[in-house]
């Protein structure tokens, strides 16, 4: 296994993977690698390759960067499963115990965090929650807004660990309201619902930024919430749910006095509040009157409200057009909000299909924005590549930035290969890179094996020689299963004489690798 990683680091990314799993599929994780059944490990940049035998065999891919947007596994379980908790448990035994972080998770599933720290930033008034109860479909903005209040926000627990799951609890009860309501009404009473909730939150996280973990808790919160709304924006309803002119202008109001005016700028919420305009309100909102009124009061803004302000006017500024009012904005400003309002004009222009603007962009983009956080320099890389597929002038600077940050953005220098038909360079880049099938996205190995399947046979040779390496029964099997589709490619190529070839070669070497032959006799290989 060669995996390298720091501990704490290591320990968080487990957090977040597992955070959530059910504690029977956990222990069967535990099993799982207490029964040996991951079977290869190795590490590719930021993120984990495995194998894990179950009722057969499953390919592992963790992410330690975006553990749920990327991580996944070929099983049918669809969510976070026991063959992805083995792979983390056995990297995480060469610092310790799994069980010794098992006990930590358990703990603090059960509260265990923040027990002693007392935090009332919320009304401690007395709520009314029959306010909320009875709520009709046809009531306005403000009635509903009122019945949230009553509901979402009044919190009385006396910890952030706390407030935040009572928090999510009323969220959820809240929704019963809008239950039996028709979609439209309902999507418009959800997006309220989620925008009031990150409201709150972000109240609480305004007075929690001295505590890292608590701080952590909350942003995870308003990621939860910005995600619930991005799902709700991805409908097909949005349209028509969104034709209620009365009820968007509110709406705006409601944004503008909640949000952009906190005092503590906050990167979740301002990219939902982006959401909302780009994919709610893109039907109904006067550009100009909304530019506007965002430079009427940029003036008179204190430091932290400016920047907010700032940040708003570049995003409507490039959806008017004006690139060089929008770059304005940005300058000077913190380089943590700067790059997150160039990847959200970038995705602006993308959407309207403006290609040589957005290559505009992705060039004004300096290179001390993106090396802020590793993920940032990743979503440039994917910009890169989307506009080079669709604008020729892009691809010559988007081949030298992939190249000169190859360590970080090796995936999409491998897209852009691919894009551009250089399927020769994609396997040199991926047998000098020591990549294994089970490392490369499938939709690639399909582009390729109906475009070129012969640039396939070295990287399936390379991955058998692997497996055989690790020595053991379960290796031998994908082994195998690998020679079995290299057989298929040598058909398909009408190379049989070739396959009958490397076959008797291969099958002579490995002559005395008796598990190895029976497993190849099992699959039909040899005789």
């Amino acid at each position: 296994m060669n995996v390298v990683i720091d501990q704490t680091e290591l320990e968080h990314f487990g957090y977040q993977l597992l955070k959530a799993m059910p504690e029977h599929i956990l222990n069967r994780g535990l099993s799982y690698y207490h029964e040996e059944r991951v079977v290869f490990v190795e590490m590719v940049g930021r993120t984990l390759i495995a194998n894990v035998t179950g009722s057969e065999f499953y390919d592992v891919v963790l992410d330690l960067d975006w553990v749920h947007l990327h991580s996944r596994c070929s099983c049918p379980y669809e969510d976070i499963c026991k063959h992805m908790a083995a792979v983390f448990f056995e990297v995480y035994a060469t610092y310790q115990s799994p069980e010794v972080f098992v006990t930590k998770l358990l703990a603090s599933r059960a509260g265990g965090h923040g027990a002693g720290v007392a935090l009332n930033t919320m009304s401690q008034t007395a709520p009314e929650p029959e306010v909320l109860a009875k709520l009709q479909e046809d009531d306005d903005f403000d009635t509903w807004l009122n019945g949230l209040r009553h509901r979402i926000g009044y919190v009385d627990e006396k910890t952030i660990y706390h407030q935040v799951l009572s928090l999510d609890n009323r969220v959820e009860h809240a929704k019963e309201v809008c239950a039996t309501w028709s979609d439209n009404t309902r999507d418009r009473f959800e997006l309220l619902l989620y925008l009031y909730a990150m409201q709150t939150a972000g109240t609480l996280l305004g007075a929690s930024l001295s505590d890292n973990y608590y701080a952590r808790t909350l942003e995870m919160a308003l990621r939860r919430y910005g995600s619930f709304i991005s799902s709700l924006l991805n409908t097909s309803r949005v349209s028509s749910a969104a034709a209620d002119a009365a009820w968007n202008a509110r709406l705006v109001q409601f944004i503008r006095e909640g949000f952009v005016r906190q005092a503590t700028p906050n990167e979740s919420i301002l990219q939902t509040v982006c959401f909302v305009y780009e994919y709610w309100l893109a039907e109904v909102l006067s550009l100009s009157e909304e530019i506007a009124w965002w430079e009427d009061v940029e003036a008179d803004s204190s430091q932290h409200r400016q920047e907010i302000v700032r940040l708003m006017l570049s995003y409507f500024y490039t959806k008017a057009g004006d690139d060089a009012k929008a770059w304005l904005m940005l300058d000077g400003l913190d380089p943590k909000f700067r790059a997150v309002f160039y990847f959200i004009n970038l995705d602006v222009l993308v959407r309207e299909r403006a290609w040589a603007r957005a290559y505009g962009w992705l060039k004004h983009i300096t290179s001390d924005d993106v090396k802020l956080r590793q993920w940032d320099l990743w979503r440039l890389s994917e910009n890169w590549v989307v506009v080079a597929q669709h604008h020729e002038d892009a691809r010559s600077d988007c081949e030298a930035f992939l190249t000169e940050n190859e360590s970080l953005s090796q995936p999409y220098l491998m897209r852009f290969y691919i894009m551009t038909e250089q399927y020769r360079a994609w396997v040199d880049y991926c047998l000098f890179n020591d990549l294994t099938i089970t490392g490369i996205e499938r939709e690639e190995l399909r582009h390729v094996e109906k475009a070129a399947p012969e640039y396939l046979l070295p990287l399936y040779h390379q991955t058998v020689e692997r497996c055989i390496r690790l020595k053991n029964r379960a290796a031998y099997k994908v082994a195998v299963r690998h020679l079995k589709k290299l057989s298929t490619l040598y058909k398909k190529l009408k190379r049989q004489d070739d396959w009958a070839r490397f076959l008797n070669q291969f099958t002579s070497r490995y002559t005395r690798l008796r598990a190895l032959q029976d497993e190849m006799r099992k699959r039909g290989i040899i005789t």
